[in-house]
Protein backbone atom coordinates (compact mmCIF):
# COMPACT_ATOMS: atom_id res chain seq x y z
CA UNK A 1 0.00 0.00 0.00
CA UNK A 2 2.09 3.45 -0.81
CA UNK A 3 0.94 6.02 1.07
CA UNK A 4 0.23 10.10 -0.11
CA UNK A 5 -0.27 13.22 1.70
CA UNK A 6 -2.12 15.91 -0.04
CA UNK A 7 0.12 19.13 -1.29
CA UNK A 8 -1.32 22.93 -1.25
CA UNK A 9 -1.55 22.42 -5.59
CA UNK A 10 -4.41 19.61 -4.62
CA UNK A 11 -2.29 16.82 -5.78
CA UNK A 12 -0.94 13.85 -3.88
CA UNK A 13 2.32 13.11 -3.64
CA UNK A 14 4.18 9.89 -2.45
CA UNK A 15 5.13 9.83 0.94
CA UNK A 16 8.99 9.15 1.08
CA UNK A 17 10.13 5.90 3.12
CA UNK A 18 11.56 6.17 6.21
CA UNK A 19 15.55 5.20 6.47
CA UNK A 20 16.10 2.12 8.38
CA UNK A 21 19.47 1.19 9.28
CA UNK A 22 20.68 -2.09 8.94
CA UNK A 23 21.48 -3.84 11.67
CA UNK A 24 25.42 -5.63 11.02
CA UNK A 25 24.96 -9.23 9.75
CA UNK A 26 27.90 -11.10 11.78
CA UNK A 27 29.49 -13.23 8.80
CA UNK A 28 29.83 -16.95 8.65
CA UNK A 29 32.96 -18.31 9.04
CA UNK A 30 34.11 -20.29 5.55
CA UNK A 31 35.52 -23.22 6.89
CA UNK A 32 32.72 -23.02 9.29
CA UNK A 33 30.37 -26.92 9.01
CA UNK A 34 27.32 -26.53 6.84
CA UNK A 35 24.30 -27.11 9.26
CA UNK A 36 22.66 -30.43 9.25
CA UNK A 37 19.23 -30.53 6.96
CA UNK A 38 16.21 -32.39 8.23
CA UNK A 39 14.24 -34.83 7.12
CA UNK A 40 12.37 -32.68 5.24
CA UNK A 41 14.81 -30.66 3.96
CA UNK A 42 15.85 -33.73 1.61
CA UNK A 43 12.42 -34.65 1.02
CA UNK A 44 12.30 -30.68 -0.14
CA UNK A 45 15.08 -30.48 -2.03
CA UNK A 46 13.81 -33.59 -4.17
CA UNK A 47 10.62 -32.79 -5.03
CA UNK A 48 11.59 -29.70 -6.24
CA UNK A 49 14.46 -31.11 -8.89
CA UNK A 50 10.82 -32.92 -10.26
CA UNK A 51 8.72 -30.22 -10.44
CA UNK A 52 10.83 -27.96 -11.64
CA UNK A 53 12.22 -30.38 -14.88
CA UNK A 54 8.06 -30.88 -15.20
CA UNK A 55 6.96 -27.06 -15.21
CA UNK A 56 10.14 -25.94 -17.49
CA UNK A 57 9.67 -28.86 -19.97
CA UNK A 58 8.62 -28.19 -23.44
CA UNK A 59 6.27 -30.57 -23.46
CA UNK A 60 4.70 -31.77 -19.57
CA UNK A 61 3.00 -34.17 -20.59
CA UNK A 62 6.17 -36.51 -22.32
CA UNK A 63 7.24 -36.40 -18.04
CA UNK A 64 3.71 -37.85 -16.58
CA UNK A 65 2.92 -40.52 -17.89
CA UNK A 66 0.18 -41.52 -14.81
CA UNK A 67 -2.37 -39.29 -13.65
CA UNK A 68 -2.71 -41.52 -10.14
CA UNK A 69 0.92 -40.94 -9.26
CA UNK A 70 1.17 -38.39 -6.29
CA UNK A 71 3.60 -36.53 -7.80
CA UNK A 72 1.33 -35.29 -10.90
CA UNK A 73 0.82 -32.16 -11.68
CA UNK A 74 -2.35 -31.28 -13.99
CA UNK A 75 -2.80 -28.57 -16.06
CA UNK A 76 -4.29 -26.21 -13.58
CA UNK A 77 -1.40 -26.74 -11.45
CA UNK A 78 0.93 -26.17 -13.68
CA UNK A 79 -0.40 -23.21 -15.00
CA UNK A 80 -0.43 -21.50 -11.03
CA UNK A 81 3.52 -22.89 -11.33
CA UNK A 82 4.41 -20.96 -14.05
CA UNK A 83 4.97 -17.09 -13.78
CA UNK A 84 5.93 -14.64 -16.81
CA UNK A 85 9.16 -14.99 -18.36
CA UNK A 86 9.62 -18.70 -17.66
CA UNK A 87 9.93 -18.53 -14.18
CA UNK A 88 8.26 -21.01 -11.55
CA UNK A 89 6.44 -19.66 -8.32
CA UNK A 90 8.05 -20.48 -5.62
CA UNK A 91 4.84 -19.93 -3.04
CA UNK A 92 2.46 -22.54 -5.07
CA UNK A 93 6.00 -24.99 -4.91
CA UNK A 94 6.05 -24.98 -1.64
CA UNK A 95 2.33 -25.34 -0.99
CA UNK A 96 2.24 -28.53 -3.18
CA UNK A 97 5.54 -30.03 -1.48
CA UNK A 98 4.18 -29.53 1.54
CA UNK A 99 0.74 -31.05 0.88
CA UNK A 100 3.02 -33.89 -0.11
CA UNK A 101 5.17 -34.29 2.95
CA UNK A 102 1.70 -34.55 5.01
CA UNK A 103 1.04 -37.56 2.60
CA UNK A 104 4.15 -39.21 2.51
CA UNK A 105 4.35 -42.80 2.67
CA UNK A 106 6.45 -44.12 5.71
CA UNK A 107 9.04 -45.97 3.76
CA UNK A 108 9.66 -42.98 1.89
CA UNK A 109 10.29 -41.13 5.14
CA UNK A 110 12.14 -43.55 6.31
CA UNK A 111 14.71 -43.04 3.72
CA UNK A 112 15.05 -39.12 4.57
CA UNK A 113 14.75 -39.78 8.44
CA UNK A 114 17.98 -42.27 7.96
CA UNK A 115 19.74 -39.45 5.42
CA UNK A 116 18.76 -36.95 8.25
CA UNK A 117 20.80 -38.81 10.49
CA UNK A 118 23.75 -39.59 8.67
CA UNK A 119 24.12 -35.79 7.87
CA UNK A 120 23.21 -34.83 11.79
CA UNK A 121 26.40 -37.08 12.67
CA UNK A 122 28.56 -35.46 9.90
CA UNK A 123 28.06 -32.39 11.62
CA UNK A 124 29.12 -33.20 15.18
CA UNK A 125 32.18 -35.09 13.58
CA UNK A 126 33.38 -32.18 11.34
CA UNK A 127 32.42 -29.46 14.11
CA UNK A 128 34.60 -31.26 16.64
CA UNK A 129 37.53 -30.68 14.18
CA UNK A 130 36.23 -27.08 13.35
CA UNK A 131 36.28 -26.50 17.57
CA UNK A 132 39.77 -27.76 17.97
CA UNK A 133 41.37 -25.84 15.58
CA UNK A 134 39.41 -22.99 16.74
CA UNK A 135 40.96 -23.67 20.21
CA UNK A 136 44.36 -24.25 19.18
CA UNK A 137 44.22 -20.48 17.07
CA UNK A 138 43.30 -19.21 20.27
CA UNK A 139 46.40 -20.43 22.22
CA UNK A 140 48.33 -19.42 19.38
CA UNK A 141 47.25 -15.70 19.44
CA UNK A 142 47.28 -15.72 23.39
CA UNK A 143 51.31 -16.88 23.07
CA UNK A 144 51.86 -13.83 21.25
CA UNK A 145 53.59 -11.23 23.03
CA UNK A 146 51.64 -7.83 23.61
CA UNK A 147 51.40 -5.05 20.67
CA UNK A 148 51.83 -1.69 22.17
CA UNK A 149 51.38 1.86 20.71
CA UNK A 150 54.27 3.41 19.78
CA UNK A 151 54.62 6.37 22.68
CA UNK A 152 53.79 10.14 21.99
CA UNK A 153 56.50 12.15 20.58
CA UNK A 154 58.69 14.53 23.81
CA UNK A 155 58.22 18.02 24.00
CA UNK A 156 61.71 18.29 22.29
CA UNK A 157 60.33 16.34 19.12
CA UNK A 158 57.08 18.79 18.77
CA UNK A 159 58.84 22.39 19.54
CA UNK A 160 61.88 23.44 18.33
CA UNK A 161 63.95 25.27 21.54
CA UNK A 162 66.15 28.50 20.53
CA UNK A 163 68.89 27.55 22.56
CA UNK A 164 70.99 30.85 21.25
CA UNK A 165 72.90 32.81 23.95
CA UNK A 166 70.27 35.46 24.12
CA UNK A 167 67.47 33.49 24.68
CA UNK A 168 65.45 32.43 27.88
CA UNK A 169 67.06 29.06 27.73
CA UNK A 170 70.62 30.11 26.48
CA UNK A 171 70.69 32.58 29.83
CA UNK A 172 70.11 29.26 32.06
CA UNK A 173 73.53 27.42 31.12
CA UNK A 174 76.61 27.48 33.18
CA UNK A 175 74.57 26.33 36.29
CA UNK A 176 74.89 22.41 36.41
CA UNK A 177 72.02 20.64 38.36
CA UNK A 178 68.69 22.22 37.97
CA UNK A 179 68.36 21.81 33.73
CA UNK A 180 70.69 18.82 32.82
CA UNK A 181 70.14 19.12 29.54
CA UNK A 182 70.52 23.12 29.39
CA UNK A 183 73.64 23.03 31.83
CA UNK A 184 72.05 24.21 35.23
CA UNK A 185 69.90 26.45 37.43
CA UNK A 186 69.00 29.78 36.45
CA UNK A 187 70.95 32.82 37.84
CA UNK A 188 70.81 33.75 41.35
CA UNK A 189 69.94 30.53 42.60
CA UNK A 190 72.01 28.26 44.94
CA UNK A 191 73.57 25.33 42.20
CA UNK A 192 71.86 22.20 42.50
CA UNK A 193 74.23 20.19 41.12
CA UNK A 194 76.45 17.80 43.42
CA UNK A 195 74.02 17.07 46.01
CA UNK A 196 73.41 13.34 45.11
CA UNK A 197 72.11 11.73 48.67
CA UNK A 198 72.12 14.93 50.52
CA UNK A 199 68.40 15.06 49.58
CA UNK A 200 66.49 18.13 51.09
CA UNK A 201 69.03 18.25 53.38
CA UNK A 202 71.14 19.46 50.98
CA UNK A 203 68.66 22.19 49.58
CA UNK A 204 68.08 23.44 53.02
CA UNK A 205 72.29 23.49 53.30
CA UNK A 206 72.55 24.94 50.30
CA UNK A 207 70.04 28.32 50.66
CA UNK A 208 71.04 28.57 54.24
CA UNK A 209 74.22 29.61 52.52
CA UNK A 210 72.42 32.00 50.23
CA UNK A 211 70.81 34.08 52.60
CA UNK A 212 67.20 32.28 52.07
CA UNK A 213 66.30 31.87 55.45
CA UNK A 214 67.65 28.69 56.83
CA UNK A 215 66.43 26.12 54.41
CA UNK A 216 63.23 23.57 55.67
CA UNK A 217 64.05 23.35 59.13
Amino acid sequence: MVTAKLEDDGNYKPKEKPHVVKRPTKKKPKDKPKRPLSAYNFFFKEEREKILKIVLADDPSELQKDPEADDYLDEETLGRLKKDGGKVSFEEMGKIIGQRWKNIDPDRLSKYSELASEDTERYKTEMQDYNGRQEAKMRSEAMKPPSYPPPPPVASQMMPVDRSPTSAYGDMRGHPGMYPDMGGAPPGYPPMGGMGSAGMGGYASAYADYGYGGGYG
